[in-house]
């Protein structure tokens, strides 16, 4: 378990990020993270919220529904926020977002589970898709 937030990681490689809403429901969230600097996509993430947490974390969850990202929300808030990592593995990043379709380049995947405060209530569960270009620690 880990409270390093993705995009801090992300952030430290790369400079200032950028998240954007690729879909968005009250269960679902698909988001991409961006370098500002270079405009290169570093992460794709699929998110399931979990009814437990976003009950709990109502005013939180709404600022994410907004578009600012998990971690930090939960940060601002002074509500402590988790990453029970399940599984890392390494796949080929899909052609239709590589920038050199011609090299098949490895991707990390990360699946996680988010648990949120003290008493570790489950708020999410992702499978993150990292760029080949960032070093996942």
């Amino acid at each position: 378990m880990t409270n390093n937030l993705s995009s801090d990681i992300l952030e430290q490689q790369f400079g200032p990020t950028e998240l954007k809403i690729l879909y968005q429901s009250d269960t679902t969230r698909i988001i991409c993270t961006k370098s500002k600097l270079s405009g290169k996509l570093l992460e794709l993430s699929f998110v399931t919220f979990i009814k437990t947490g976003v009950d709990k974390f109502d005013a939180v969850h709404r600022e994410i529904l907004d578009g600012k990202s998990m971690g930090k929300a939960f940060r601002d808030h002074g509500v402590k926020f988790m990453r029970e990592t399940k599984a890392v593995y390494r796949n080929i990043f899909p052609d239709i977002i590589s920038e050199d379709s011609d090299n098949k380049k490895y991707s990390t995947v990360v699946s996680v589970s988010v648990l949120v405060s003290t008493d570790k209530t489950p708020y999410a569960e992702i499978l993150e898709a990292y760029s080949p270009e960032v070093r996942w620690p």
